[in-house]
This record gives C-alpha cells, sequence and structure tokens, in this order.
C-alpha cells in the first residue's frame, strides 16, 4: 500500500505538486509556467544607483526593472567594461532573480549567481573558504567529505543536509564539477550576449520541488500531464530522482483533482476559518503589515480540567498554525493569539512545542517571544508570493 506520493496536476491554470502523506497535504508547491523567473539569469542593466537604500535598480528586460541589494554583488562581474571596481549607471551584468514583485515593491534580484543541486549549492566565490557546510550536517559526515573531495573548486560550495544519506560521496563531487561547469559557461555566456538576454533558465519549479525533499520521503509520483511525465522520466534516468522511485501517467477519464478531493483540500488553504478535530477554530487573517491568526475554544468547552483543556487545544492549534504557513506560504511577520494560559509553565510548554514545529519548516523562521497579552511573533522569510496570490492573477 503506498502511504506518501506526489501528485502532480493542473489547478486553477497552474501545475500544483502535492506531497501526500495518506490523504494529508504535507507539502505544496505552484508552478505558473508562464511565469516561472525564480532563479532564471539574465544579463541585466544598471539604470539606477540609490546610496540611500545601499542598492541599485537594474533592468532585466526593455521596461522591467528589479532591485539589486549591494550586499548581494559578492564579486563584481561587468561584462561591458574593463577593471569595474564600482558599480556605474550603464552597467551590464549577469543576475539571478531572486524574489517576485510585490505589490509597489519591485522584484529583487542577486549578482551572486547560485546553482541548486540534489546534494550542494554552487555559487560565486565569496571568501576564502570555498567549502562549507548545512549546519544540519553531523561533524563525522564534515570531515568524511572534505577527506573525500580533498581540492579546491573554482566556486564557493554548500553542502546540503541531504549529503547526510550518502553511503558513496561520489555522486556529491560530480555533482559539484557539474554545476561548477555550468556557473563558468554561464559566466562566460554573458561576455558575448546582448543586454536582457536569458543567460540560464531554471528547471521548472515542479522539478526543483523534488530536490527539496528528503530522500525517501515519498515512493512514488503521480502526473495527469504527458509533458512532466517527460521531464520526470528524463531526471530519472540522468539520476537526479530518488531512487526505485516509481514514476506513472494518470489516463483515467475520472480527474485525478478529484480522486485524492485536492480540490476541496485546496479550497481549505484559501479559507478563512478552519475547524480542528477538537472542535477548536483558526482564524487566519493577512493584512498589509502581517498576519493575524486567532485561536478559538468553538465547541469545545468544559469546566473540569480548564487549564488542561487550553493546553491541549493551543498545542493543536500550534500544529495545525505551523502546516498552514507551509501550505499558504505566509511570510514576514506572523502573530499567534493563543488562548490565555494563566499557568507559566503552560506558556513555556507551548513555545517549546512551536521551537520544535519550526525546525521543521523548509523555509526559515523564528518565533520572536510572547508578549504579555499571550500573543505569540514569529517571522517566517518570504520567497514566494503567499497562496492566494499566486492564484489571483
Amino acid at each position: 500500500m503506498i502511504h506518501s506520493q506526489i501528485i502532480i496536476t493542473n489547478y486553477r491554470g497552474k501545475i500544483c505538486s502535492f506531497l501526500m502523506n495518506e490523504q494529508h497535504i504535507e507539502r505544496l508547491q505552484v508552478t505558473d509556467v508562464k511565469k516561472n523567473l525564480i532563479s532564471n539569469i539574465y544579463l541585466a542593466k544598471v539604470k539606477q544607483i540609490s546610496k540611500n537604500l545601499n542598492a541599485a535598480f537594474v533592468e532585466i528586460a526593455n521596461g522591467q526593472k528589479a532591485f539589486l541589494p549591494f550586499e548581494q554583488i559578492p564579486l563584481l562581474t561587468v561584462t561591458n567594461r574593463v577593471n569595474a571596481e564600482n558599480l556605474q549607471i550603464g552597467d551590464e551584468l549577469p543576475v539571478q532573480f531572486l524574489k517576485e514583485a510585490v505589490k509597489t515593491k519591485e522584484p529583487v534580484v542577486t549578482a551572486n549567481l547560485s546553482l541548486n543541486g540534489r546534494y550542494c549549492v554552487v555559487s560565486l566565490k565569496r571568501d576564502s573558504a570555498t567549502l562549507r557546510y548545512s549546519k544540519k550536517l553531523s561533524e563525522l559526515t564534515k570531515q568524511q567529505i572534505a577527506c573525500y573531495l580533498e581540492q579546491d573548486f573554482p566556486f564557493s560550495v554548500m553542502i546540503r543536509t541531504r549529503a547526510e544519506e550518502l553511503s558513496d560521496f561520489a555522486p556529491l563531487k560530480e555533482e559539484i564539477l557539474s554545476l561548477s561547469n555550468t556557473l563558468q559557461s554561464i559566466l562566460e555566456k554573458a561576455k558575448m550576449r546582448t543586454c536582457y538576454s536569458l543567460l540560464y533558465e531554471t528547471q521548472p519549479g515542479y522539478l526543483s520541488f523534488l530536490n527539496e525533499l528528503p530522500d525517501k520521503s515519498y515512493e512514488r509520483i503521480v502526473t495527469d500531464i504527458p509533458e512532466v511525465y517527460d521531464a520526470l522520466l528524463a531526471k530519472s534516468a540522468q539520476k537526479n530522482l530518488q531512487q526505485n522511485v516509481e514514476i506513472s501517467l494518470y489516463t483515467d477519464s475520472y480527474p485525478l483533482l478529484k480522486v485524492h478531493s485536492l480540490e476541496s483540500k485546496m479550497q481549505e488553504l484559501f479559507d478563512r476559518k478552519i475547524y480542528l478535530p477538537s472542535g477548536a477554530t483558526l482564524f487566519i487573517e493577512p493584512t498589509e503589515a502581517m498576519t493575524v491568526i486567532d485561536v478559538n475554544t468553538g465547541k469545545c468547552v468544559q469546566k473540569k480540567d480548564k487549564e488542561e483543556m487550553i493546553l491541549k487545544i493551543n498545542l493543536e492549534a500550534a500544529w495545525h498554525i505551523a502546516r498552514q504557513m507551509i501550505l499558504r506560504n505566509l511570510s514576514g511577520i506572523i502573530i499567534i493569539d493563543f488562548i490565555n494560559m494563566s499557568s507559566k509553565n503552560h506558556k513555556e510548554e507551548l513555545m517549546a512545542y512551536m521551537r520544535d514545529l519550526l525546525k521543521k519548516d523548509p523555509i526559515p523562521c523564528k518565533l520572536i517571544d510572547m508578549t504579555p497579552l499571550g500573543l505569540m511573533e514569529i517571522t517566517r522569510k518570504k520567497k514566494q508570493a503567499p497562496l492566494s496570490e499566486q492564484f489571483s492573477s
């Protein structure tokens, strides 16, 4: 019996990848094939330099501006000037699409070009330490990798956490060399191309999504999109997929979305109100500056052991909130109004539990504190627009 699988299908004009555990959505990725810009590399032109913002505005296409912070320029790789030391208006340089435009804000790009692999990330050399490691890697694994590689690389290499799963580090070394060659090719291409050229097109989101998942986190991949099926087979043939995973093309006339009730599950992710198994409810309210989440006891009311009941509801709510943050792609400041607890030990237990939940989030996030009014403050890094915005256009 299949317990975990990835389902890739169309939903409201976009390709959605669902990591399913039993009948629950564990992870979700949305690919807009018409706007798949994240990680693409362009030859941009500097249009404006703002010392106050410590950044420059560059043009990545005719009339399409982007924001380039100076801190995102590890090495100046200007292609239309020799011996460039400082960025100037009119300079041309390769930049990588980092963040989508948000309302009135321009999209953000970086000159720290990087290529993601299954086991590592290769980027422009920023310092003398060309080999760096994920903080989650054990010291033993770091030592074993360093001994195996025993060489310097032309670019900075970050070893990802999933390298821990390797029993033989040959695939890691092969990937480092392959990505390094690709990055070198991009830099050489930038010298010969005209401004606004697309120098590197990232793989579709539904493929990069697979790179972000731990090995053995799914048993098979099912899609009803022939083009996606072909891309998956090609990725598997290149040994860039989890080994021994079954890849299936769904051809039945009954829609794949309906087989797993994905339409109703997706609709729940747009709803303001969420019902918890205990009878309690969550209210999720996005605002201009932050997301506010309110926990309500709902029908879950009893006088006996009231404090224990409140703690139980808050712990249940914390688990569902952490899940909703991932699936809805909430970011920035998140304020959670849990049910008030008078016990200091209960408050500390809730905060410790939430911290553990946040460690499992693939996006960096941090529990800041709980205010005297019982409001929990969390920050979550923004990488893409919230799920609701991705489907608003």
